[in-house]
């Protein structure tokens, strides 16, 4: 307490002899120097949301290995699923497996596919065609997706 008693007498003896217009002049440039030092930390928090929105991020971390978007083609007793995944590391994915399994309208599995890459850099993006034979009736399907190395 004795220490701030100490800094506001130096202050008060500082301060006194300035003119008006001098102690104006300090109060708008600090308080401008507030404003601006807001301003730039609103506008780097408002920078860091929209870049969250934009690549789909939240501030809860990413899985390692994401799937962007799934895509399923039949085709004459077989399913194709083009599924688009991505390497949310920095370190390379040796190898990735895709692993599908259909389902009938009552939940019955009717079939299973596979697809796998190789080799999947860090922050790549790439899409796994994973193929099924002899589906049929096939209502709705779920994607697994595996990186065992």
């Amino acid at each position: 307490m004795e220490k701030l008693q100490i800094v506001w007498k130096v202050f008060r003896e500082w301060w006194k002899p300035k003119k008006a217009i001098t102690k104006f002049a300090m109060i708008l440039g600090a308080w401008l120097l507030f404003v601006i030092c807001y301003q730039h930390i609103k506008r780097d928090n408002a920078q860091s949301k929209w870049e969250n929105i934009r690549t789909g991020e939240t501030s809860e971390s990413l899985p390692d290995l994401q799937i962007l978007q799934k895509v399923y083609q039949p085709s004459y007793g077989a399913a194709l699923v083009h599924v688009q995944v991505r390497n949310n590391t920095s370190s390379l994915m040796s190898y990735v497996q895709v692993n599908i399994t259909f389902y009938d309208k009552n939940n019955n599995i009717v079939g299973t596919g596979m697809g796998n890459t190789s080799n999947l850099a860090g922050g790549a993006t790439r899409t796994i065609d994973a193929i099924g034979m002899n589906i049929e009736n096939c209502d709705h399907y779920d994607v697994d997706l595996q990186n065992p190395f």
